[in-house]
């Protein structure tokens, strides 16, 4: 059941969105349509994620977006990725082996963007890895706010390894916690946790213990001294628990580590209640602020995961992050903001499409405070959300009855 305080605030922020999309000033707004989450997660996997395989059989417009996911490499990395998690969420909720089989076809494509498998040699570490590349890890749509044009090489990216490496331990997990399923695509799952194992294990040289307490991270390639962004170390501390099972190792440790040197970073907004995220933290410092709203969603998503099992965060972290969203992101207007600390009174802050909550809304099937912000949000975006919604929609097709025994 939703706290009343969190479910009457979140009721007066859906009002603001349907009345948005009244038809003129004055008019009650419509009931808000029936969605059907099934239909819309085929209709933006057919549209997002551009199957590899079978050239023969593509549409012009697939070979547009192939075309478009050459020029953006971490699209083509994200679509994929997240379009797994979501096909694996939908087997959860209506107990059909397609939508695994289709995960596991898409595992392979994902396979086949690594670099060792395009036979691309890091010119840095004179090596070719089994790690994903790209020129930005993110999207161009949800890019740093202060990177730029990307104009570097492309170069292997922890955080992008990172993303592939959890989405695909969501797989294999579902595979290996049913015991039918194990006797089918057993061969298939322990061969891909092999290889996300491998792509992991490029960047362990990159790794450092934080000076302070049992905390770490990883640093850019050949600057000891800074750390990656912490969107990205998120990422990377989601991939090791996921590898680690539960269950003491080395990868436990790092998920750990990872999640202190987080946690540890966090600040308090002027009300004392909402959360803050620096987006570059230091070693030995908290680090600047003003982190994109996107990016602040993939530590959310982090606490979100992490705190049931007791992974660092607490209870206490879990409810800061539910303020954050319901005063900073949620709060009284059909848009978001792009940076959390530019919110205003007087909403004079910069704001964006409502995808840059995205992965703040990935929570909808875990904790019902999101799951009517989730729905209005995906009746909103429609057929138009980009594959970072596939995680979202798919929390939100309805569960079939389990079979009586």
């Amino acid at each position: 059941m939703i706290d009343r305080p969190y479910s009457r605030r979140l009721a007066t922020a859906l009002g603001a969105l349907a009345l948005a999309a009244a038809p003129a000033r004055g008019q009650d707004p419509a009931p808000p349509p029936e969605l059907d989450a099934l239909a819309l997660f085929e209709e933006i996997l057919r549209q997002r994620v551009v199957p590899m395989r079978a050239p023969q059989a593509r549409s012009e417009q697939a070979d547009e977006e192939e075309e478009a996911e050459r020029e953006d490499e971490a699209a083509a990395v994200w679509s994929r990725s997240l379009a797994i998690e979501g096909l694996v969420e939908l087997y959860r909720r209506r107990r059909e082996d397609v939508y695994l089989e289709r995960a596991l076809a898409l595992s392979e494509d994902l396979l086949a963007l690594r670099d060792s498998a395009q036979k691309r040699r890091d010119p840095r570490r004179k090596a070719t890895l089994a790690a994903w590349s790209a020129r930005s890890a993110y999207p161009k749509a949800f890019a740093p706010i202060d990177a730029g044009a990307a104009t570097g090489e492309r170069e292997p990216s922890p955080a992008l390894t990172a993303l592939a490496v959890a989405c695909g331990m969501e797989l294999v997990l579902q595979i290996e916690g049913e015991p039918r399923l194990l006797k089918l695509h057993k061969r298939a799952s322990q061969a891909l946790e092999k290889e996300l194992q491998r792509a992991l294990a490029c960047f362990d040289e990159e790794y450092m213990h934080a000076p302070a307490g049992k905390e770490g991270y990883y640093y850019p390639l050949g600057d000891t001294q800074t750390c990656l962004p912490s969107a990205d170390l998120a990422l990377l501390s989601r991939a090791h628990l996921a590898l680690a099972r539960g269950k003491k190792s080395e990868h436990l440790d790092r998920g750990e580590s990872l999640a202190r040197f987080l946690r540890s970073r966090l600040t308090k907004g002027p009300d004392g209640v909402t959360l803050r995220w620096a987006p570059v933290a230091t070693p030995n410092g908290r680090g600047g602020k003003n982190e994109r709203c996107f990016h602040a969603g993939l530590l959310a998503d982090l606490v979100r995961r992490a705190e049931p099992q007791r992974c660092v965060f607490e209870t206490s972290d879990r409810k800061a992050m539910r303020e954050t969203f319901l005063r900073l992101i949620f709060a009284s207007t059909p848009r978001v903001p792009r940076l959390l600390d530019e919110v205003r009174p007087d909403e004079s802050s910069e704001m964006v499409g409502l995808e840059e909550a995205l992965p703040w809304l990935w929570a909808a099937a875990s904790d019902p405070l999101f799951r009517d912000a989730a729905l209005e949000v995906a009746r909103r975006l429609g057929s138009s959300a980009p594959a970072e919604a596939l995680p979202m929609i798919a929390a939100l097709v309805a569960p079939v009855e389990a079979p009586k025994k």
